[in-house]
């Protein structure tokens, strides 16, 4: 979109952001990766939607181009737009994964982000890393906003167990998403918040704030 790399380059900046996770990109193989480089920053690591006849959806990962990290291809989904990547900073190893799951509410699409998150989390569960992190848009999460009291998405009563489970917190407890409705959608796990130092949204680049 006009000037959204422009806007980008600028949060990086005054954040002084190490890592920038961005879901529903939009991007295909018609556009390289020099037309959506951040100074500064790696290489882009994508993973676009597959063009199967529905149009949006894909993940992305900007890196510093100071730290050192490592793409886990073989342990994404193929089912999901998703994401997993190791990174050093100050000494402490991250293990971070961005995910998309998109607007589709059916019984069968529900069990099948239940058991796929199931095999991140397991994964997850047995990696060695002092944090593990997953930053998402995953179309359900209205049950963890304080105030206003939100509407359950259909997996708000399944899903946050699931992750509990696994010994994940999410963070975010207000609205990320203010258009026509109001909804939490875009949600923060972590395993432990030890090293944890803050959280909190970002003004909306999009429709979306930022986590």
């Amino acid at each position: 979109a006009n000037g959204r790399m422009e806007t980008l380059t600028d949060v990086c900046k005054n954040f002084n952001i190490s890592v920038l996770i961005l879901t529903e990109t939009h991007l295909d193989e018609t556009i390289p990766n020099n037309v959506i480089a951040i100074p500064g920053y790696h290489d882009p690591i994508r993973h676009d939607r597959q063009i199967n006849g529905r149009y949006g959806g894909g993940c992305i990962v900007y890196i510093l181009e100071t730290l050192t990290y490592k793409h886990q291809i073989t342990k994404q989904s193929d089912h999901y737009e998703h994401i997993w990547v190791d990174v050093k900073v100050e000494g402490k190893s991250l293990a971070i994964n961005c995910l998309y799951r998109p607007p589709l509410e059916t019984a069968e699409n529900h069990q099948l982000f239940l058991q796929t998150a199931e095999i991140i989390l397991d994964n997850l569960n047995s990696y060695d890393a002092d944090l593990k992190i997953i930053s998402s848009d995953l179309n359900f999460g209205n049950c963890y906003c304080v105030s206003p009291p939100l509407p359950f998405k259909p997996l708000d009563h399944t899903a946050p167990e699931l992750f509990t489970s696994y010994g994940f917190k999410q963070l975010i407890d207000i609205p990320t998403r203010v258009r026509t409705s109001i909804s939490l959608i875009d949600l923060l796990y972590v395993n432990t918040e030890d090293i944890v130092e803050e959280f909190g949204t970002l003004p909306e680049i999009a429709d979306h704030k930022g986590t």
